[in-house]
C-alpha cells in the first residue's frame, strides 16, 4: 500500500475516533473514492481496448451466446425400477386403507349404542 494511502487511512481513522467527521467531510471523502474508482476503471478499459496492429496481443476468444442443443440427463431409473416403486406405493396404500377400515370396524363394534 503506498504511503499516501496509508496516511489517508490514518487521517480518516483519527477523524472517526475524535468525532471530527461531518456529513460534508464524509461526502467529500466518498467523492474522492469514487474518483479513484473511476480512474482505475478508465485504466482497465484502456487496457482492454483493441490494440493497434503494431502491438501483438494474445488472441482472446469471445464467449459464444448462440443457442446450443439442450443436454438431457441420463436416465437414472429403469422401467423395472419404476414398476417396483409403483408396487411398493400401491402396497403401502392398500395397507393403510386396510388399517383404516379395521380401525373403523373396531370402533363400530365397541360403540354400537352410539
Amino acid at each position: 500500500m503506498p504511503t499516501q494511502e496509508k496516511g489517508n487511512h490514518r487521517e480518516a481513522a483519527r477523524r472517526l475516533l475524535t468525532g471530527e467527521n461531518t456529513v460534508e467531510s464524509l461526502l467529500l471523502e466518498l467523492l474522492e473514492v469514487n474518483r479513484q474508482i473511476l480512474t482505475e476503471l478508465r485504466l482497465l478499459r484502456s487496457d482492454l481496448a483493441p490494440q493497434p496492429a503494431g502491438r501483438a496481443q494474445a488472441e482472446v476468444k469471445a464467449p459464444s451466446f448462440e443457442a446450443q442443443p439442450a443436454k438431457t440427463a441420463p436416465a437414472r431409473t429403469t422401467a423395472e425400477d419404476l414398476e417396483d416403486i409403483r408396487g411398493a406405493l400401491m402396497n403401502g396404500l392398500k395397507l393403510r386403507n386396510k388399517n383404516k377400515s379395521n380401525a373403523i370396524s373396531e370402533f363400530e363394534k365397541r360403540h354400537k349404542d352410539w
